[in-house]
């Protein structure tokens, strides 16, 4: 057996213009150590953003995430519906600044 290459690490390459969202399930870390690892991925990936979460933070409808932005600022939400709607709104505005 052998390690497959991550894609993400892969997409920058192949796809330079898009808006690369990463993300990094942990469990039972503290928040400074999600976002820490969070943004050690973006960078490592070359990400634009990374939602970082923790698996001791979902609970039915509750569903803690991180977004961090390539210059290490971060913005949370509480829910599933939170989440995509901060996904969503952040790529909609890089996307617009690329363009």
């Amino acid at each position: 057996m052998k390690k497959n290459p991550k894609i993400i690490a892969m997409l920058r390459e192949k796809q330079p213009q898009a808006v690369l969202v990463g993300f990094k399930l942990l469990v039972g870390v503290s928040t400074e150590e999600l976002i820490l690892v969070g943004q050690t991925i973006l960078t490592k990936n070359a990400c634009d953003f990374i939602l970082a979460n923790d698996l001791e933070e979902i609970h039915g409808n509750q569903h803690k995430g991180i977004l961090i932005d390539e210059n290490g600022r971060t913005q949370q939400a509480q829910t599933k519906a939170e989440i995509a709607q901060l996904i969503v709104k952040n790529v909609e505005e890089k996307w617009r600044s690329r363009s």
